[in-house]
């Protein structure tokens, strides 16, 4: 039907229809005189022919436009909408010439625009271009004719004009509708007053005016008086004028003869609700049972009327009887504007009896009915997010988050996604923040989150609390934007919380832009430091040092005694081996003994503590075991709750191994009795204090879940299980390191580790003296090597070094030269 309308407006505005294709006859040459002779005859018969056309077209009257119209009349009046349209566009457009009359021009554009919104309101097939159609067909009548458009039609074009919300021009075009029309101008004038109470943004002055023109209306038949009245009650039950609407609607009960009327029952509903609001509940349950008594048991009016009977025992604190009486209701009833607010106040009542999964199902329901509902319905998106708001800061102030946030979200799906109001928002935002601290304070109970390493945390429970912490920024940066304009301390405090929950969230990216907005725009901020010291710790958390550096030093170098300064101390050490791949060792270490001999930190504090650990690493980093035993030690004795304690054991354990490594070198040069002695007990000694470190790293780390290790852990797990084997080896306890190497080669069997450990075993039994174990061991271990890609030894972590490739292939030798003990080596 478009399609056939698209055309009709094209030829119209052609003047009329295309010339048909004209007929091509085939021609032969002429063969001579005796061939020409018809042409005279030809030409006498042509002009005969043109002579009979003219006195035809000069006898034929016209199109008979008005026996067509008649017809199209008649198929509109019988609803056959498509067939009046076919007919006006195949049969009476091609007949409109330029000569046609303009009353014929108007009727006919007339006719095809009743036509058009007919068949668009019968098949339902409503769009703005099907309404704009109708618009210009009715434009095109008046064009040509103003007579055409009588009062039905503007009828039409007005509904049609609400449709496309120009309200603005439908309402002069309703109001001059004459009487005969009354019933059309009673319709629209409805339909421009629910249109100005409904929708996101109602306009309760607009509805108001509309209702004192429909009251004046002097044809105005009872039940339209009687729903006038009811919108104007309706809107001072809302504007909070609850007694003027009850004086309004008694007097209006009065004036109808029989008071059991039931065309009186929205008026005794209403009543009801407006006492309700006053808390005059017996009051409200009389004119309730009015209602019902009048209503017929089909009447749509009779679930609000249910409803609002349930609302009453819930004011009357009879929960549990309004539970009952609210879960009948949407039971029985269908209806959206029924169900929508049975379903919110079964949302409070289940709340109420601490059902918690029941209220946020029924809320939920409520949420996904709100586009259905009425334009009059009590229950408006305002009411409905305010009504699941006061469930919701019940159950935050019982911290019960995850019901909090169910309910949050739910208030965010009230309204559109580009217009939800701040407070939801914030709210949001607030209940994400509170559950994601409320899961990591299950594992590390009252301690500051603010001092809090993550690494602390169980990797399920912080993956878990990064999500909620994201969500709190994407919330919190939505807040901050909103309000920029009406409350710029709100919204950069929000900026901060965004910026703030991105960076826990582990999203440095994000926190680095909102860091760097917050310092820029408020130097004068109490805060300002603390987010430059945060945008570093950002930047040096991606690994970007040359952004972190500056920023820390400026910090220190600005603001020397302030707590930020004092905090960037250590970072910026850090950075600086990080930046240098630890070239830059001397300016970190006066920086981190800078800390430790300063006297400005006692230490108990925690930057003397991550000073202490920092140094310890430096010194085991860059080859300094000593001293990193001496500082590694003191901060494991020192401090109980030491943050990345794991991290400090294996530092520890491996400094000590690294040592008897180097004393071992020593050992080889000439040197005193008693010296030697004494480092071979040294040796001996810290092989034993690493073999106990890492056992306990061991043990700790089997103590977790596989599935809630860290990648890290998990490679703690296995350095710890080789090394307690190398340091049982180089003890010369070979029976204990075959234990230890055999668990880590079961352990790690498709790891290259497992070759590491294969070998140890072989050099294990030829140092006591078991050939035959060391050949068999030999054996698996080649099985091993050639098991293994190739590529597993082209990576720099690869187990296996070049002592343990050397003492391998000497074993080798000597098991090939078949020799039965070690001792029969030369």
């Amino acid at each position: 039907m478009a399609d056939e309308t698209a055309e009709a407006n094209t030829n119209d505005e052609q003047g009329g229809d295309a010339s048909p294709t004209p007929l091509r006859l085939e021609r032969t040459p002429l063969r001579g005189a005796r061939d020409k002779w018809p042409i005279p005859v030809l030409f006498v018969g042509a002009l005969l022919l043109v002579s009979g056309l003219g006195m035809w077209i000069r006898s034929t009257p016209g199109p008979d436009f008005d026996g067509a119209f008649r017809d199209i009349q008649t198929r509109l009046d019988r609803q056959e909408y498509a067939e009046a349209l076919e007919q006006l566009n195949t049969v009476i457009r091609p007949a409109i010439t330029e000569t046609t009359p303009p009353g014929v021009r108007g009727e006919f554009h007339a006719m095809r625009g009743d036509a058009l919104y007919l068949e668009l309101n019968e098949e339902e097939l409503l769009s703005r271009d099907n309404f704009q159609r109708v618009l210009d067909d009715y434009a095109e009548a008046e064009r040509w004719s103003a007579t055409a458009m009588t009062p039905r039609r503007r009828a039409y074009r007005a509904d049609t004009l609400i449709d496309l919300e120009r309200r603005a021009e439908a309402e002069p075009l309703i109001l001059g509708l004459p009487n005969e029309e009354a019933s059309w101008r009673h319709t629209l004038l409805r339909r421009l007053v629910d249109d100005s109470m409904s929708g996101e943004r109602p306009d309760e002055d607009q509805a108001r005016r509309l209702l004192a023109i429909f009251r004046r209306d002097g044809e105005l038949p009872l039940e339209e008086r009687l729903w006038a009245s009811a919108r104007q009650a309706e809107l001072r039950i809302i504007g909070g004028r609850p007694e003027a609407a009850i004086d309004q609607l008694l007097t209006e009960a009065q004036r109808v003869g029989d008071r059991t009327d039931p065309r009186l029952a929205e008026t005794y509903l209403l009543l009801a609700r407006a006492y309700l609001s006053l808390g005059q509940t017996e009051t409200a349950k009389q004119h309730l049972e009015r209602a019902s008594a009048i209503l017929p048991s089909t009447d749509p009016l009779r679930g609000p009327v249910e409803v609002t009977l349930a609302r009453i025992e819930q004011f009357l604190g009879e929960t549990e009887l309004a539970r009952d009486s609210l879960r009948v209701v949407v039971e029985r009833f269908r209806d959206p504007s029924t169900l929508l607010p049975a379903f919110t106040y079964l949302g409070e009542v289940e709340g109420d009896l601490g059902n918690s999964g029941a209220s946020v199902a029924a809320y939920a329901r409520a949420v996904e009915l709100l586009p259905e509902r009425e334009s009059r319905s009590e229950i408006t998106p305002d009411l409905l997010a305010e009504s699941i708001a006061r469930r919701h800061r019940k159950h935050f102030e019982l911290k019960d988050f995850a019901t909090a946030l169910a309910l949050a979200e739910l208030a965010e799906r009230v309204y559109p996604p580009d217009a939800v109001p701040p407070d939801v928002v914030q709210r949001l935002g607030d209940t994400h923040l509170a559950l994601a601290e409320s899961l990591i304070r299950e594992e590390v109970g009252d301690r500051d989150l603010a001092q809090l390493d993550m690494r602390e945390v169980d990797p399920v429970t912080l993956e878990e609390a990064r999500v909620h912490f994201f969500q709190t920024g994407e919330a919190y940066r939505r807040y901050a934007r909103d309000v920029i304009v009406g409350n710029a301390e709100a919204s950069y405090d929000a900026l901060w919380n965004a910026a703030d929950a991105f960076d826990r969230a582990g999203d440095q990216e994000l926190a680095i832009e909102l860091f760097t907005e917050f310092a820029q725009a408020r130097s004068e901020d109490p805060r300002h430091l603390l987010a430059k010291l945060r945008l570093a710790q950002a930047f040096h958390a991606i690994g970007d040092y040359t952004g972190a550096i500056p920023l820390y030093e400026e910090l220190i170098r600005d603001n020397p005694t302030s707590e930020e300064a004092y905090r960037a101390s250590v970072p910026l050490a850090q950075c600086y081996l990080l930046a240098s791949d630890d070239r830059d060792a001397d300016r970190a270490e006066r920086r981190l003994l800078d800390v430790i001999r300063g006297g400005r930190f006692a230490p108990e504090s925690v930057q003397y503590r991550d000073a202490l650990v920092e140094l310890g690493r430096l010194y085991r980093r860059t080859g300094r075991y000593v001293p990193a035993i001496e500082r590694l030690t003191e901060a494991s004795e020192r401090y109980e709750n030491l943050v990345d304690a794991l991290g400090v054991r294996m530092d520890l354990a491996d400094s000590n191994r690294l040592s008897a490594a180097e004393i071992e070198d020593r050992l080889k040069e000439a040197m005193p009795r008693a010296e030697s002695q004494r480092l071979t007990e040294l040796r001996q000694e810290r092989l034993r204090n690493a073999m106990t470190i890492y056992e306990a790293v061991r043990a700790e780390m089997e103590s977790i879940e596989v599935r809630r290790r860290t990648d890290l852990q998990n490679a703690y797990l296995r350095n710890a299980l080789l090394y307690r084997a190398d340091c049982a080896f180089d003890v010369g306890d070979y029976d204990r390191a075959i234990t230890y190497y055999d668990t880590a080669a079961q352990q790690y069997r498709d790891d290259p580790a497992s070759l590491v450990a294969l070998v140890q075993i072989v050099s294990c039994y030829w140092r006591l003296d078991k050939a035959r174990e060391a050949r068999t061991a030999h054996e698996r271990a080649q099985v091993r090597l050639r098991e293994l890609p190739e590529e597993a030894w082209a990576a720099d972590s690869s187990p296996m070094d070049r002592r343990h490739w050397e003492r391998w292939l000497d074993v080798s030798f000597r098991l090939d030269a078949g020799a039965e003990t070690a001792d029969a080596a030369p």
